[in-house]
């Protein structure tokens, strides 16, 4: 246990976080979460996926690109829905979190977005944001 408190007491301390990438863009997570995700959705092969806190949109763009390998393979169309209060365009280049990525793709900009990705601004515990 402590090892893994160790390490995330590093991974945290050094902004590792920022340094993750799935296919060009800029992805907010732990490689292996990563990979347990991808393992869950390519498993359950859901309808779609809930996300609250799109921030950049990397997390929703790497879901979006599993969803997408799924239906090429036959699997059902499933798509997501991302919430968030700002869009990720206004963030992509804010250092707010981790320092702009210069040389990442945009997720939001990708085609897979556009296919897969439903983004609904506004506080994912209000209801006035999904009044309409």
């Amino acid at each position: 246990r402590k090892t893994l408190e160790d390490y995330d007491e590093i991974f945290e301390k050094y902004s590792m976080f920022c340094n993750g990438r799935w296919l060009g863009v800029q992805v907010l997570q732990d490689s292996q979460d990563l990979m347990y995700l991808q393992h869950i959705v390519y498993m359950k092969k859901p309808d779609a996926i809930i996300e609250t806190g799109t921030y950049k949109g990397g997390l929703t763009y790497f879901f979006a690109t599993i969803l997408d390998w799924i239906e090429r393979e036959g699997g059902p169309a499933g798509s997501v829905v991302s919430v968030d209060r700002h869009h990720p365009d206004l963030v992509f280049a804010a250092n707010w979190f981790c320092p702009p990525c210069a040389d990442c793709v945009r997720s939001y900009q990708t085609p897979v977005w556009e296919r897969k990705v439903r983004f609904i601004q506004g506080l994912a515990d209000d209801q006035e944001t999904f009044q309409h």
